[in-house]
């Protein structure tokens, strides 16, 4: 028995936060060279079985459907669970799913296929980002998170490029590159049963006691102060996995922290909100063009390319400008965060990294708009490829944020719900629509709306930075408006109490 644990043990030192973070840098590389694949084989999935444009985006949205609806579920369970054994069974349900996907000999087996592989994919997606969070120097925190989201752009381009590469090879067959992922994938899974447990590498067991004791000592958290990690609700306090509430008569409650009690808080931070909706929008665009781009590059009357070529220019474009521009956004961000004189809270990271995504997305947003009208390939991939770099730069900023505008113990729901919105008002409907206009009017006109859709993102992450800048006025406003209510404060002391009764009551 204790041979057993020394063995674990060693297993276990054998992973440093670097190692860990690569290492959930390749699983989320796989994931997405995932959606390269699929968006490469569009054409020949056309093809083989003659889909209308809503089918084809509709093979999107049910991988879309299954991710964002499961996402939350997972969060839920991050409590009860070791957070890797659910990425454990996550990325097995992905093997199996992709395994389906290489198998399918109709679109409804197709979709089912990919609606599982949805749901393998959002275990991963709504757990590994607090493991990078918690493992990264302080100083470092942005540029570890941009290295973890580069895997979004690279690995989809490699997916692009890696249907191409299997046509060079002789092989057309596109069931045949579903395959190769969970080959690639099992072997990365299995590996994750080494891996450590919980998000801290090193973690510190206090007892009860010496956590009420630090609970009382001052763990007040409120909305109208983004300090350290909280940000939770006018009128609410959240002390260690508790939220005390007062309600309309004044009566002091305390709720555990159960999934709708923290769904509640979370949908009552006005920032995180505003966040989330600028960057569902934002994934509308990014999720349609990544979709449709190398099939608008071969079907698209005026520019015409083959698929070999589109998926190499349309991939290695991606590569570049993501790999470019997401490194340039979390070294940007933490270059400003460096330097700000006092102590670094989490209000002053969400306040830069807020400020970096509007301007970086105003500076992308026109170049966009001009690519769309470009009947000129060369012309396109200039003007897009610009549009990117600025663009791609505002992921490590804006995932920090999400992070930072919540209190620590929220962060995985956190994530899972910003996964739920962001897909249902991003990238579910966004091929779908985009297949529904190119029908209805022409690949260009589709082109055109999808670029002119990036300006509600601007709209969210201008009012989302506004109410950073001057959060505590506006966010007190809005909940007044939507309660009809003043809301109400809870004082420290009777939140003390509160918790004190309760935590004896266990």
């Amino acid at each position: 028995m204790a041979k057993t644990a020394s063995s674990k043990a060693d297993v276990l030192r054998c992973w440093t936060p670097f190692t860990l973070v690569i290492f959930l840098t390749v699983i989320n590389l796989i994931n997405y060279l995932d959606r390269g694949v699929m968006a490469g084989v569009v054409p020949k999935i056309n093809d083989e079985w003659n889909l209308t444009g809503f089918q084809t985006g509709f093979l999107s949205g049910c991988f879309i459907f299954g991710y964002m609806c499961s996402s939350p579920v997972f969060a839920h369970f991050d409590t009860r669970f070791p957070p890797m054994r659910i990425v454990t069974f996550g990325l097995g349900v992905w093997v199996f799913a992709t395994a389906l996907a290489g198998f399918a000999s109709n679109f409804y087996v197709l979709c089912l296929a990919r609606t599982l592989t949805g749901i393998g994919e959002a275990s991963f997606v709504s757990l590994a980002p607090p493991f990078v969070d918690d493992n990264a120097p302080p100083e470092k925190k942005t540029r570890w998170l941009a290295l973890f989201f580069m895997a979004i752009p690279v690995g989809q381009a490699m997916g692009y490029m890696f249907v191409t590469v299997l046509g060079w090879i002789g092989v057309d067959n596109w069931h045949v590159a579903f395959f190769c992922e969970a080959v690639i994938m099992l072997p990365l899974a299995i590996l994750t049963l080494f891996a450590p447990t919980q998000y801290k590498l090193e973690t510190d067991n206090s007892n009860l006691q010496s956590t009420q004791e630090a609970l009382l000592s001052g763990s007040k958290q409120r909305s109208s102060s983004l300090n350290g990690r909280h940000m939770i609700g006018e009128g609410s306090t959240s002390l260690g996995g508790y939220i005390v509430i007062e309600d309309e008569e004044g009566i002091v409650q305390d709720k555990r922290n159960t999934f709708w009690g923290r769904t509640v808080t979370l949908l009552s931070n006005s920032l995180y909100l505003f966040i989330v909706l600028g960057y569902s929008a934002y994934s509308f665009v990014v999720g349609g063009l990544a979709y449709w781009g190398p099939t608008y590059l071969v079907e698209e009357d005026e520019i015409k390319m083959s698929l070999a070529d589109a998926n190499i220019g349309f991939g290695a474009l991606t590569v570049v400008c993501g790999l470019l521009g997401t490194v340039i956004g979390g070294v940007a961000q933490d270059l400003m965060i460096s330097r700000i004189k006092t102590t670094i809270t989490d209000h002053q990271r969400v306040l830069v990294g807020v400020k970096l995504s509007l301007i970086l997305a105003c500076i992308g947003f026109p170049f966009a708009m001009v690519a769309s009208f470009m009947t000129d390939k060369i012309l396109f991939f200039v003007f897009l490829s610009i549009a990117e770099l600025f663009i791609f730069g505002t992921t490590a900023p804006i995932n920090a944020c999400l992070m930072a505008s919540v209190a620590e113990q929220h962060r995985a729901q956190a994530m899972a719900l910003s996964v739920l919105g962001i897909h249902l008002l991003g990238d579910f409907p966004s091929p779908m629509l985009f297949g529904v206009v190119k029908d209805v009017t022409s690949f260009r006109v589709a082109m055109v709306a999808l670029s002119a859709y990036f300006s509600i993102c601007l709209l969210f992450w201008f009012i989302a930075f506004a109410l950073a800048q001057h959060g505590a006025g506006i966010r007190r406003s809005l909940q007044m408006a939507l309660t009809f209510r003043k809301p109400r404060r809870v004082s420290a002391e009777v939140a003390a109490e509160s918790l004190t009764a309760s935590l004896v009551n266990m």
